[in-house]
């Protein structure tokens, strides 16, 4: 009788794994819409739907950050307490860039990408693989103290430069959308589109490249995958770094 219940929804489970990005995207957006009618139907005074709108663009960000914690979880079986901050340092980096020193945003943008790449490459290296046979718990606290770190190094970063200067750092495109009660500018459109395409490139990273499928592989069974030659400690250092980018 359980085998006969829980069949329909591993069915479910599985379609909804092998569906393409686009599908479950779209799935995505009718479920927001759907949900904001019936929100905005059943309260006394309704629900904007820029209110919405901008729960998305919000969410779709702290996204990013769930999937770094997932991917390095899959990878060393840790919950990593510094994912966010490995983004904190090379996002102040590109925006002191942008303030102090009046480079190019773009150019900005992608040099705080490579920092935070490259130091999530560096932290895996110069600290985790230390901490690589300790307990599980020993290496959570460990993320926890260079979250500590991390985050005392993006408030010095500034003051360190030339001091505090005052600026903005904000997209170049001129983008105005106004949906009740919120006005939407290039700030938004560029995060969600941004985190559309991180997604999608994680994801054919993941199924067609050759680390993607070896990082999959180790994630399932690491002593049996660096028995069959897969270079594991490589692999890590691999998730760490596309941690920090994410």
């Amino acid at each position: 009788m359980i085998t006969q219940v829980a069949s329909p929804f591993a069915r479910l489970r599985d379609g909804w794994k092998g569906a393409p990005s686009p599908v479950r995207a779209g799935v995505a957006v009718v479920a927001v819409l759907v949900i904001w009618a019936v929100a905005n139907a059943t309260t006394p005074r309704g629900i904007p739907l820029g209110i919405v709108l901008i729960g998305v663009v919000v969410g779709s960000l702290y996204g990013l950050v769930a999937t770094g914690i997932i991917l390095v979880y899959r990878a060393n079986k840790v919950v990593n307490f510094a994912q966010a901050e490995f983004g904190s340092v090379a996002a102040v980096v590109a925006i002191e860039l942008v303030i102090q020193a009046k480079v190019n945003y773009f150019v900005s943008v992608v040099a705080g990408l490579v920092l935070a790449f490259a130091l999530g490459a560096l932290i895996d290296v110069g600290v985790i693989r230390r901490f690589r046979k300790a307990p599980r718990l020993i290496l959570a606290v460990v993320t926890i103290g260079l979250a500590q770190i991390l985050n005392g190094v993006s408030i010095v970063i500034p003051l360190l430069w030339s001091g505090m200067a005052a600026g903005r750092f904000t997209t170049p495109f001129t983008v105005s959308l106004f949906v009740d009660p919120v006005r939407f500018n290039g700030n938004h459109f560029v995060a969600v589109i941004t985190v559309a395409v991180m997604m999608v490139g994680l994801g054919l990273f993941l199924r067609y490249s050759a680390y993607g499928i070896a990082i999959r592989a180790a994630a399932e069974n690491g002593d049996r995958a660096g028995l069959l030659g897969v270079p594991v400690a490589r692999l890590s250092t691999v998730v760490w770094a596309v941690a920090g980018l994410l």
